[in-house]
């Protein structure tokens, strides 16, 4: 799942969470808004493994 995460007095962040051996782990994808959300799909692969 994509998602566009705000810490409070920070930067956006792109993060990409999925599961890899039955951990949930997450990516991350770039700052807000030197990457925007086109750029953070196309760098997210193509099919990762559902969360969960």
């Amino acid at each position: 799942m994509l998602t566009l995460v705000r810490r409070l007095g920070s930067a956006k962040y792109w993060r990409l969470a999925y599961c890899f051996n039955s951990e949930q782990k997450t990516l991350a994808l770039g700052v807000y808004p030197e990457v925007r959300l086109a750029a953070a799909s196309k760098k997210a692969p193509s099919r990762p493994h559902p969360t969960g």
